[in-house]
């Protein structure tokens, strides 16, 4: 037993000193919990510069990866399914058809307008090729 025990005070922050961090500015690596800076994320593509982890991406931000400059048109925004067959369910299909456009994920067809030679993120040649061939039609 000790004869002097230094008892230890947790390290206190003031009330009206609270330190805020924005909501969204950092991200943290499901799989190996690193903790990533969201602008250094969006720059390397979504992957984690640690352990390689792919986040998920949604439909616009993969287009803009994918396109030359990021640019891309939208083509039949505005349609919509229809129930031609009257098709009942435990819910009406015309009910499922509103509640999807709400949420709807945004379905887009794009196509590259420039002509320039693969991106080095391409990381074998057989997609080089395809891609090449895509352009020789």
């Amino acid at each position: 037993m000790a004869w002097f025990k230094k008892v230890r005070k947790p390290i206190e922050t003031p009330a009206d000193k609270s330190v805020r961090v924005p909501e969204g500015l950092w991200v943290k690596c499901p799989s190996c919990a690193e903790v990533l800076y969201h602008k250094d994320l969006v720059a390397n593509l979504q992957v984690c510069k640690k352990c390689g982890h792919h986040f998920r991406v949604n439909a616009a931000d993969r287009l803009r990866m994918l396109f030359d400059d990021g640019v891309w048109q939208e083509y039949d925004g505005g349609l919509v399914s229809t129930d031609p067959l009257k098709f009942t369910d435990t819910k009406p299909y015309k009910d499922r058809l509103k509640a999807g456009a709400k949420s709807r994920s945004s379905a887009r067809r794009a196509a590259s307008a420039g002509s320039r030679p693969p991106s080095p993120r391409w990381s074998t040649a057989s997609s080089a090729a395809a891609w090449a061939s895509s352009w020789a039609r």
